[in-house]
């Protein structure tokens, strides 16, 4: 079977509900890639 990943992105303001969604998907056994922002910092 082939395995799929889901991939995550958001600016600074998105930051925590992404790191919420990683959080759900590890708990659930869905492998994603994180494609950024990694901190809360202003990235505009």
């Amino acid at each position: 079977m082939e395995t799929k990943t889901i991939g995550l992105a958001s600016d600074h303001a998105g930051y925590a509900l992404k790191q919420f969604v990683k959080k759900y998907l590890e708990e659930k056994g869905y492998e994603y890639k994180d494609y950024g922002t990694y901190t809360e910092e202003s990235c505009d």
